[in-house]
This record gives structure tokens, C-alpha cells and sequence, in this order.
């Protein structure tokens, strides 16, 4: 078979069947065929609201490194056998327990506390062993943990980019209730909620909203780029509408320290995205920048 539906039917027919995860798929468009939970995020303002789908289907070329659409049911049977060592209810033995259990050797270390094994992350930072491994897409934070000493399981799927933080207060409250920790949880939750709607705060006063008029102006009808395709330009009720064909967003604009501006997508899910303007002649060019790149997206008049 091609790689891709070879990856998926095994999937499928050697790990989610036998495990009786009946709701679980690669497929976005099944999963949104279900009982699903829409996205949600801040928008520009910092108001919670339903965020777009569109991003969500592009997990699926990058699968075998997640992209799973699951319920908490079908991931507590999957952190069920994670405790078992492989071995199904049934008695019969999914995966001998020497091949699990080599997942969560301590590999590549990268937080207090913390190192990252095959597809499993190790957390020790509070002195137990937590194995677990979370989810993220647009509108979507997740986490399933095992705690193997303790025989405890755990899964939180939440439906907005502001589940983050719930995910860490999430395990360290287990253990403040399993082990009698001093009960932090809740007050680091607020400590967050606190500093998100500062950093919004202050993000929020240094963007034009609508999209500064003079710098919409010299926008082109389309961009493109070698290596990240194309921009489609439209006009929009509030500013103009950025279409990179898979997603779409609405963009105000950011006077940089540097005194040059960005168009900054405004969407819910994909608030702070920032395209650096690079003056041209009759139309601007478009920067996309990352921690080693930079993408040019050049005018198409």
C-alpha cells in the first residue's frame, strides 16, 4: 500500500480495533462527521470565541507524529493498556511488555526534570514518574498521563488554545490529591490566567485594528512564496483578509520597535501570526519569519 494508508489501516487494525477505540481516526472529515467539539480561542480583543477548522487538517501529512482525532473514552483505554504493559483485557498481549516499556527510556532531556524517549515524555520534576504525551492543534490542547507506581491514568482533551495551562495544574493536582502534595494547582492556574490577560493586554495596545489604511493600501492582489505557497489578498468588513488556501485570517496591523509593520493575523486560533512588511516600489513584499528562517512572499500585481 502507499505509505500513508498503509500507516493508517495499521493503525487501525493493530492498535485501535484491538483496543476498542471505536471513535478514534486520522480522518478530519470523519471526525467532524461525529459528536465533535468546536475550537476555540481568544480573538484580537481577548474574547473567547469558536475558532476555525480549516488549520486542523494539516496534522495529517505529519500523523505518525500524533494527529489522532480521539475521545476521552478511546484514550483512557489506550493509558489503560500503557498501565498494563501491553496486555489487553481480554488476557491476550497486544505488545510484549520489553517493547513498551523501551518507549519511555530517558532520552533527549529538555525541561526541569523532564526528557523526551520514543514518542513518551518523562516527567520527574515533583519526584514520580509521569508518562504521558499531549496534543496541539489550533483550538485543541491535550494530554493522556500513566503514573506506573501508582496505577493511575489520566486524559483532559479540551476544546481551546487556553487548555494549555490546565494540562500542567492538571497532573500536578493528581498528585497533590494521590500523594497529599501541598495544593498548589489552583493557584497556579490563576497565577496564569492573571499573566495571559496581561501579555494580551499588552500585545493588544501596540496593533491597529482596523488594519492601518496607508500599509493596506500598497498590499498586492496576490503573493507568492517558493517555499510557502500563495496568498490570496480580498477585502474585508474589518480590514483585509489574508487567504493562504488551506486557512484564511483577518489582519490588522503592529508598528515593530524597529519601526517597520507587520500584518498581524487576527483570527481566533491564530492570533499574533506576524507578516513583516518589506517596502517595495508600486506593491509591498511579505516577510514570514521563524527561529532559522525567513520566507520572502513577493508581489503579484
Amino acid at each position: 500500500m502507499e505509505m500513508g494508508a498503509g500507516y493508517d489501516r495499521a493503525m487501525r487494525e493493530m492498535i485501535w480495533q484491538p483496543l476498542g477505540m471505536t471513535a478514534t481516526t486520522f480522518d478530519f472529515g470523519e471526525a467532524l462527521r461525529g459528536n465533535v467539539a468546536s475550537p476555540h480561542a481568544d480573538d484580537v480583543d481577548g474574547k473567547p470565541s469558536a475558532g476555525a477548522w480549516s488549520l486542523n487538517d494539516s496534522i495529517y501529512f505529519a500523523r505518525p507524529a500524533g494527529g489522532a482525532w480521539s475521545t476521552t473514552h478511546d484514550m483512557a483505554l489506550y493509558a489503560l493498556n500503557e498501565l498494563n504493559e501491553g496486555k489487553l483485557a481480554s488476557g491476550k498481549q497486544l505488545v510484549a511488555p520489553a517493547n513498551l516499556l523501551e518507549r519511555r527510556f530517558r532520552g533527549v532531556p529538555y525541561a526541569e526534570g523532564t526528557t523526551y524517549g520514543m514518542g513518551l515524555e518523562n516527567n520527574e520534576r515533583y519526584g514520580v514518574r509521569v508518562v504521558h504525551h499531549g496534543g496541539s492543534m489550533a483550538g485543541y490542547k491535550s494530554d493522556w498521563l500513566v503514573i506506573p507506581e501508582a496505577g493511575i491514568g489520566a486524559v483532559l482533551l479540551t476544546n481551546s488554545d487556553n487548555g494549555r495551562p490546565l494540562l500542567a495544574s492538571f497532573l500536578r493536582r493528581i498528585l497533590e490529591v494521590v500523594y497529599d502534595g501541598k495544593p498548589e494547582a489552583v493557584g497556579d492556574i490563576a497565577g496564569v490566567v492573571k499573566s495571559l490577560r496581561a501579555d494580551e493586554a499588552e500585545e493588544r495596545s501596540h496593533l491597529q485594528v482596523p488594519a492601518d489604511p496607508a500599509a493596506t493600501a500598497r498590499l498586492a492582489p496576490r503573493y507568492t512564496s517558493p517555499d510557502l505557497g500563495t496568498i490570496t489578498v480580498r477585502p474585508g468588513k474589518a480590514g483585509p483578509v489574508f487567504d493562504f488556501g488551506s486557512f484564511s485570517s483577518r489582519m490588522v496591523t503592529r508598528k515593530n520597535p524597529d519601526g517597520s509593520t507587520s500584518f498581524v493575523m487576527a483570527d481566533p486560533g491564530l492570533v499574533g501570526w506576524p507578516l513583516i512588511v518589506k517596502p517595495g516600489d508600486r506593491f509591498d513584499a511579505l516577510v514570514m519569519r521563524d527561529a532559522q528562517h525567513e520566507y520572502v512572499y513577493t508581489p503579484q500585481p
